[in-house]
């Protein structure tokens, strides 16, 4: 399973990529030929947006698969407790899509310092000068610890 994270890259990956394996954004977004901030907005409204997600990459990994993380994860210390937020607007930051983008992409670090045995960057190497807005990282993650 492949997972593109923020969400907006999702939108150059459904463009070039091409693959049997599966992917998925951060938050899930079921259409990303182009932004459809409708589909951000019910994301941001949903309880728990991120749970189905959670679901298929814990299936994936529990049955030997790998899942690769293209973009950006932050993974938090084994003190720092999992994040939440009420549906938007209910917090003080509203709207903010990058509140949310910031939770979401923290619950996602929890789930995997919590139930993936091992994760480990891949090396990309390019001889172009790359854009900072078009690089991003790939990690490989495998195994599962309940």
């Amino acid at each position: 399973m492949i997972i593109v994270n923020p969400w907006e890259y999702g939108i150059t990956f459904s463009r070039y990529y091409h693959g049997q394996v599966p992917w998925n954004s951060v938050p899930p977004i079921r259409f990303l030929r182009y932004h459809r901030y409708d589909l951000l907005k019910e994301q941001m409204t949903a309880v728990e947006p991120m749970k189905p997600l959670e679901q298929q990459i814990g299936q994936v990994l529990r049955g030997g698969g790998k899942v690769w993380l293209v973009g950006q994860l932050r993974v938090p210390t084994l003190d720092e407790p999992r994040s939440a937020a009420a549906p938007a607007p209910g917090t003080p930051y509203g709207w903010s899509e990058g509140f949310y983008s910031q939770v979401w992409e923290q619950q996602l670090g929890c789930f995997f310092r919590d139930h993936a045995q091992k994760g480990t960057g891949v090396r990309i190497g390019s001889n172009q000068t790359v854009s900072y807005y078009e690089t991003a990282s790939l990690i490989m993650l495998e195994g599962w610890r309940p």
